[in-house]
């Protein structure tokens, strides 16, 4: 083993608990996928709404894991199977009143053995990704950067990229999200970031907060582990700017407008993205949509505050290329522009604007946004009208919500081809049927529609 992580003692310290069975002295990695465990990692079962990862153990035993943690509950219930696996497998497994609990518990520990790593955290209803990723390629360009993967950022996902800092790191880069109220100040007191970023308060996850100014409160809990020396990087033209900025003990920043003159626009803006200038440096950004700009200015705010200079930061700018989902371009007979990693009111309007780019005839495939709660239905008929008035020639509405959207493009008038189903196959036949050489195609919608399916019709 490379890599100690843990040892069985510090483990067992940190959550004050007693071993079943004799553990190994360590472990190199954590994981909750039983499917991706081995020698060398602690499994953390998790109970969840669809499956609980004590169904797993036997599992995980076959693949050489050695410890684990346990819920106590279930583990008095099932101690039976625990003996068997300790005796009959040699396993050890720690039982502990909450595993997830457990598990956040270790991540701040972890994090307590980089007292000096300045970490930077990233939240925001809209933008916090592509911020990241834009914070991450700068900051590489002269720092040894963690950045978490993917949007592992949750109660569950943050703690997991939080085992992935190791010595040889000089600065992390944490996106923070939440779709709860309490659940950013828990992320806040895991990382405690040095640099805290809001991207917007928009409409994501409106559906469990209720509305924007809960949103805004539950967002602002990211300032919430600062004691003085910390940073506050805000948007500077965003409606609650001045309600973040308020009683935080630390600097602010606002960045956006003229806060942040240092980059100069070179060109418009396509869907092959748009030109800067930084400092005289000029670089080409990738990824379509004057939003990205906003994104690339709150990324380019906390380098100048960290000390990064213009040439870095340009070519930072420079590398960044789109994430799955996330403004990704393919190129054919037939254009795909796939930005169906998620969807909310706000993000659906933006990939909507993106449609006036293209000069030829442009089609707009929109899936159900979901985590909208009871303003769900007003937010999808809004939708409609707003894709009815675009630059779309075709329209396509896939999912029960997205009924609402259709029905609203009908009730406006609109002169050109609008399609309804929530039925996948249909969904497919439909458009094969519509498109035409030199089309552009949005896919947009939320992550459980899994638009991206439809990426093999179109490019094809």
């Amino acid at each position: 083993m490379d890599r100690i992580l843990f040892t069985a003692l510090e483990i067992g310290e940190v959550l004050d608990g007693e071993w079943l069975g004799v553990p190994a002295p360590s472990v190199a990695d954590v994981q909750i996928d039983s499917r991706k465990c081995g020698r060398g990692t602690l499994f953390v079962p998790l109970k969840g709404e669809r499956t609980d990862g004590h169904l797993y153990l036997k599992d995980i035993a076959e693949s050489g894991t050695e410890i684990s943690l346990v819920d106590i509950g279930w583990c008095a219930e099932n101690r039976k199977l625990v003996e068997e696996l300790i005796k009959q497998r040699g396993m050890a497994f720690l039982p502990v009143s909450d595993t997830l609990a457990a598990m956040q518990s270790l991540a701040v520990h972890h994090m307590g053995k980089f007292p000096d790593l300045p970490v930077v955290g990233i939240t925001g209803s809209n933008g916090k990704t592509t911020t990241k990723e834009i914070l991450g390629a700068i900051l590489s360009e002269s720092m040894e950067t963690i950045v978490n993967e993917g949007n592992f950022n949750s109660d569950i996902g943050l703690p997991l990229s939080v085992f992935r800092v190791e010595k040889k790191h000089e600065i992390a880069v944490f996106e923070m999200g939440m779709n709860r109220i309490g659940e950013m100040e828990l992320l806040a007191s895991i990382v405690k970031p040095d640099y805290a970023v809001i991207t917007n308060i928009g409409t994501a996850h409106i559906g469990p907060l209720g509305n924007r100014d809960a949103i805004a409160h539950a967002k602002k809990q990211i300032f919430s582990s600062f004691d003085g020396t910390q940073r506050a990087i805000i948007p500077a033209n965003d409606d609650y700017s001045q309600f973040l900025a308020e009683k935080i003990a630390g600097k602010v920043i606002f960045y956006g407008g003229d806060k942040t003159n240092v980059i100069q626009l070179k060109s418009g803006f396509s869907i092959e993205g748009f030109d800067l200038e930084i400092e005289g440096h000029p670089c080409h950004f990738s990824l379509p949509g004057q939003y990205n700009l906003s994104n690339v200015t709150a990324a380019v705010a906390v380098a100048l505050e960290i000390g990064i200079d213009s040439r870095s930061i340009a070519a930072g700018i420079n590398r960044v290329e789109a994430e799955f989902g996330r403004g990704e371009l393919f190129k054919g007979d037939i254009t795909l522009l796939r930005d169906c990693y998620n969807a909310n009111p706000d993000s659906m309007v933006e990939a909507l604007i993106l449609l006036d780019y293209w000069e030829q005839r442009s089609v707009a495939v929109l899936g159900d946004m979901l985590e909208l709660g009871d303003k769900s239905s007003l937010e999808h008929s809004r939708i409609g009208e707003i894709a009815a008035k675009s630059s779309a020639t075709g329209l396509f509405f896939f999912g029960e919500e997205m009924e609402r959207a259709f029905e609203s493009v009908k009730d406006s008038g609109f002169t050109g081809y609008s399609f309804w189903t929530a039925d996948f196959e249909s969904l497919a036949e439909e458009l094969s049927k519509y498109l035409e050489a030199g089309d552009l195609v949005l896919l947009k919608g939320s992550r459980g529609l899994a638009l991206e399916r439809l990426t093999g019709l179109i490019t094809k």
